[in-house]
């Protein structure tokens, strides 16, 4: 029997690490073809996040926000984007984080697309776009919460600051199941 880590039964972590070996493999693999992947890095409280570059369209700045009564704390309401009502979503309930509401007006958000539906992402800053090559990703630290775990392909250095690589599939199909298509 192993000591628990991070208050994780003894069953959750052997899922954990099964998961963990899975993207280290995969990584392997991917990473002697010598492939690299596009990311748009973000902030989030002291915290630095990446999505895939193919899932982003665009940043933006300034957007107010109409509440929707009764929705959960990580999709609030939407924005209008140019006459589009978009899902607005808040990743900090999500990913574990200090739970601090969405102002109204949103000061940067990056929009992202997925199954043809677009969400609009509150963040803290953007950073720049950055290519990795595979090979560099790392697979997940076992100091990160089950929530952050949950929604992370992996990690990188940037700067000498770890860098969270997210799963926008993840994120989008947790936070609304029913974009789930077959």
């Amino acid at each position: 029997m192993t000591a628990p880590v991070a208050g994780l039964s003894d069953r959750d972590l052997q899922i954990l690490l099964r998961e963990r070996a899975e993207i280290l493999r995969q990584s392997a693999v991917e990473g002697e073809k010598g492939e690299t992947v596009s990311f748009l890095w973000f902030s989030l409280g002291q915290e630095r996040y990446a999505l895939e570059l193919s899932y982003l369209i665009e940043t933006g700045r300034l957007a107010e926000i109409r509440y929707v009564p009764g929705a959960p704390d990580h999709a609030p309401g939407v924005l209008n984007l140019r006459g589009e009502l978009v899902p607005a979503l808040n990743l900090r309930p999500l990913l574990g984080l200090e739970a601090k509401p969405l102002p109204k007006e949103l000061p940067v958000f990056l929009v992202l697309i997925f199954q043809g539906q677009k969400f609009a992402v509150a963040v803290d800053g953007t950073g720049e776009v950055v290519h990795l090559p595979i090979k560099t990703l790392k697979a997940l630290p076992l100091s990160l919460t089950p929530a952050q775990a949950q929604f992370a392909k992996g990690e990188a250095l940037l700067e000498n600051c770890p860098l969270t690589l997210l799963d926008a599939e993840k994120i989008l199909t947790a936070v609304f199941p029913d974009s789930q298509r077959a």
